[in-house]
C-alpha cells in the first residue's frame, strides 16, 4: 500500500463526519437560520437552538417533549426573551403543533414571533433594540 493514500480508521471517521455535516448543513432554511443567529449574537443576545440531525427515519431533533417548540429562544439583558419560529420559502405557515406552542406561550404574555426573510429590516431593528 502507498502510505500517502492510506488513512487511519480515525481519519476516515473524521472525514465521513465532516462530509455528513456538510450535507446536513444544506437543509432548507439553514442560510436564513444562520443569518438570524449570527445577527442575534452580534447584537448581544444569548441564543438557544436545537439542530436537527438526519436519521434513517428522516430529520429528527434530539429532544423529549411536544412537537412544535419554536426554533430559537433569544435572551437579552435589556430586551427580554423572544421565542422565534423561523420560516422561509414554501413552509411559511405554522403547523398545528407550532400554533399550539405559540398560543400557549402568548397566554403567559411571552413574546413569540414568526420571522420570515422578507421582514429582515424589521427583525434587525428588533435585534438591535430599536
Amino acid at each position: 500500500m502507498n502510505p500517502v493514500n492510506t488513512l487511519t480508521l480515525q481519519e476516515a471517521r473524521d472525514h465521513l463526519a465532516r462530509r455528513a455535516c456538510g450535507k446536513a448543513s444544506k437543509k432548507k432554511g439553514d442560510a436564513w437560520e444562520s443569518e438570524v443567529i449570527a445577527k442575534a449574537k452580534a447584537s448581544g443576545w444569548l441564543v438557544h437552538h436545537v439542530r436537527p440531525a438526519r436519521t434513517a427515519q428522516g430529520w429528527r431533533s434530539p429532544i423529549s417533549g411536544h412537537k412544535g417548540f419554536p426554533d430559537l429562544v433569544l435572551a437579552h439583558t435589556h430586551h427580554g426573551v423572544l421565542f422565534v419560529e423561523l420560516k422561509s420559502g414554501k413552509d411559511a405557515s405554522l403547523s398545528p403543533e407550532q400554533r399550539l406552542w405559540h398560543e400557549t406561550l402568548e397566554m403567559d404574555l411571552l413574546d413569540v414571533k414568526v420571522w420570515r426573510p422578507e421582514a429582515r429590516a424589521e427583525i434587525y431593528r428588533t435585534l438591535e433594540g430599536r
